[in-house]
């Protein structure tokens, strides 16, 4: 007497999709941020191992020469193309293949914050970058180097 009617949709409701979507921006917007924090921890190992790659260079430099690149009180900025350029004759090829150039900005001398600075004293230098991670100066200086 009474018809039943079957219900056999096999669909999702309309909630239950939502609430899958929405899990899986959540975990997608996570990862994203993980992903960004890992790439600049990692450039700045990069930038870590290109400072030891300068000091050993200087180092050899100075052995060689009996002082630091430059002269007295010189500095140079890889956002300079002039200046880096003229601070790569100092090292290149001798003590290096190339200069090392900042991850950031590994094509383009000139660009942006991200870069190397060297002042040279005669008998002493110092090299500074700036770390991603945590904004602090890395630096290294003189023969020994401090990191």
């Amino acid at each position: 007497m009474f018809n039943r009617i079957k219900n056999t949709s096999l669909g999702f409701t309309l909630i239950e999709l939502m609430v899958v979507i929405t899990i899986i921006s959540l975990m997608t917007a996570v990862a994203i941020g993980e992903l960004s924090q890992a790439r600049k921890s990692a450039r700045d190992s990069v930038r870590i191992s290109q400072m030891r790659e300068y000091e050993k260079a200087l180092a050899g430099y100075f052995f060689e020469n009996g002082t630091y690149p430059g002269g007295n009180d010189t500095y140079y900025d890889s956002r300079s193309v002039s200046q880096w350029g003229e601070f790569a004759n100092y090292l290149t090829p001798k003590y290096l293949k190339t200069l090392p150039l900042d991850p950031i900005n590994a094509s383009c001398m000139g660009c942006d914050k991200w870069s190397y600075h060297y002042h040279g004293y005669g008998n002493r230098y110092i090299m500074s970058t700036y770390l991603e991670t945590d904004h602090s100066l890395q630096t290294a200086r003189n023969v020994h180097g401090a990191y």
